[in-house]
This record gives C-alpha cells, sequence and structure tokens, in this order.
C-alpha cells in the first residue's frame, strides 16, 4: 500500500487506548493532540510520560484535527460536544462493558448497538467503530511491528468515504482492515460479540462473521 502523507489526529481521552493508539500514529509520521479533564500542563507532564511527542490540547484544537477519535470512559462520552465534532470523520474507539461501566440505561435500554447510541449523540459527525475487540496492548507500535501477520481490526460504519478513511487509517498502522458497511454491524466487536478479545487474522474475522455484510 502506498504510504500516506503524515496528517493530524485528534484524541479525546488520555487513557490507554487513546494513548495507545496516539503511540501507532505517531510511530507513522502523525501529529497527535490529545484533551482530557486535567488542566494542560499536568496533562502535558502525563503525555510526555505515556506518549511522548503527543500534545495536550484543548477540545477545539483537538476537534480541528484531520482524523478523530473519541476513546474516554463511556459513561462521559456525552461530555464531548456533538457540535466540535459536526461534519467531522470520528472514530468510536469505546465499547459498552458493564462489568466495567456499571449498568447504563442509554445502552440497556435500546436495541441499537453501543456505537449507534454514540452516533446519536454525535449527530451531523460521520462515525466509525474500530480499535474495540482488541485491547490496548495490541495497539502498541512495538507490539504491531513484531507481527508476521497483520491483526484483522473490524471498521463498520454507515458513511462509506468515514470507513474508507479510517481503513485507510487502520492499515497504515499495521492493521488488516476488514470494513463493514453499516455501523450496526459493529455489534460483533462488543464485549459479548464473536471476535471480542481474538487476534485473527483477516480472513479468520471474516469467516466468524460471516453472516454479516462486508463490504
Amino acid at each position: 500500500m502506498t504510504e500516506q502523507q503524515p496528517r493530524t489526529i485528534g484524541i479525546f481521552g488520555p487513557g490507554r487506548v487513546g494513548t495507545a493508539i496516539a503511540r501507532a500514529a505517531m510511530a507513522k509520521g502523525d501529529t497527535v493532540f490529545i484533551t482530557g479533564t486535567q488542566d494542560p500542563v499536568t496533562q502535558q507532564m502525563l503525555l510526555d510520560f505515556v506518549a511522548p511527542g503527543a500534545i495536550a490540547a484543548s477540545p477545539e484544537e483537538v476537534a480541528a484535527a484531520d482524523l478523530i477519535v473519541v476513546a474516554v470512559p463511556l459513561p462521559k462520552f456525552r461530555a464531548v460536544s456533538p457540535e466540535l465534532l459536526r461534519g467531522k470523520v470520528v472514530v468510536d474507539a469505546m465499547n459498552y462493558w458493564s462489568g466495567t461501566d456499571g449498568n447504563l440505561a442509554d445502552f440497556d435500554d435500546t436495541e441499537l448497538s453501543s456505537s449507534e447510541v454514540v452516533a446519536e449523540h454525535f449527530a451531523g459527525a460521520h462515525v466509525v467503530k474500530t480499535f474495540n475487540h482488541v485491547g490496548y496492548r495490541d495497539l502498541d507500535p512495538a507490539v504491531i511491528a513484531r507481527r508476521e501477520t497483520p491483526v484483522g481490526l473490524g471498521v463498520a460504519g454507515d458513511d462509506a468515504d468515514a470507513v474508507a478513511a479510517v481503513t485507510e487509517f487502520v492499515e497504515r498502522l499495521g492493521f488488516a482492515a476488514v470494513p463493514f458497511d453499516s455501523l450496526a454491524a459493529g455489534r460483533a466487536f462488543e464485549p459479548s460479540g464473536p471476535i471480542f478479545g481474538g487476534l485473527l487474522a483477516a480472513d479468520e474475522l471474516r469467516a466468524r462473521l460471516a453472516g454479516v455484510t462486508v463490504r
């Protein structure tokens, strides 16, 4: 695949998943802006330790990046302003796991997948679900580089252009993207899904999800 030019990545959430994605993106030359709940000076000190090179930024600065990742604790996703992300491609790197998050009515009292609930909040954004069925350690660039066969990573969204953009991003990081043609298909990436927690090659991932429409 042709190497793409570096870009800016904006990440909401400086936790384990967010900073792992940041390190992987920076390893490919991207500039990463991260926002969290700490004041900027404290946030930068923490980032210098866990994701050296990442820039502590305001929500507005993060939202101005080329590609947005939301990786906050799921109970706090509504704290991210939907107005900031209108028109943007937004990666939902979160999952609903009641054992960790507690029981959340937003997700328990609906037939929608967790990312569809998230997308309702971010109305006007192009939400794509990915990074959800592997662990944060599997996103580390050193771990990615050691693999002989790229791990398959599901990419699900309703907007074809957004799915294509995120597919290119995850492949650039060193994964084998498996795109799905609807955000609802991302239910398979959730903790109860058939691929959650498994490090599968792309063909194996497709085989497990044979009943789900794949691009």
